[in-house]
């Protein structure tokens, strides 16, 4: 049964909207969280190229360059990560992100694909469908 009854703070009804953002997220009329994820990737992508001279750095560590990903790129894509539906569709497009800018951070370009978990074991990383779930 659905709740037909208005909000009405001060005697003035609310009006229906598409989407809102709420606490840096973004609900949409049937609480899905698909816009959000996709702005939660816009993020990230640009701000990964703020950080090119880090990336392509002799000076630093391959450790050191991870470390730095987890720690401003990943974490500004996870974030919130509690409330999204976990459906295959949003982990994979989220891990796609992820792998992607992990094999630009370690050089690894065609033709020298590795595997996914080759690339998780090489920086001793948990997949992200793994770190969401132990969010929630």
């Amino acid at each position: 049964m659905e709740n037909t009854k208005p909000i009405t703070p001060d005697g003035e009804a609310l009006g229906e909207v598409e989407t809102f953002t709420y606490l840096a997220s973004i609900i949409d009329e049937k609480g899905a969280s698909d816009a959000d994820i996709n702005a939660r990737i816009g993020k990230p992508k640009t701000g990964f190229p703020q950080l090119k001279n880090i990336w392509n750095s002799k000076q630093l560590s391959t450790n050191i360059k991870v470390t730095i990903f987890n720690t401003n790129v990943k974490t500004a894509l996870l974030y919130g990560t509690e409330k999204w539906r976990t459906t295959t569709t949003i982990i994979k497009k989220v891990q796609v992100f992820i792998n992607s800018y992990l094999r630009k951070i370690l050089n690894i370009y065609w033709p020298g694909i590795i595997r996914n978990s080759v690339l998780w074991e090489r920086k001793n990383k948990l997949a992200t469908e793994e770190k969401i779930r132990k969010r929630r």
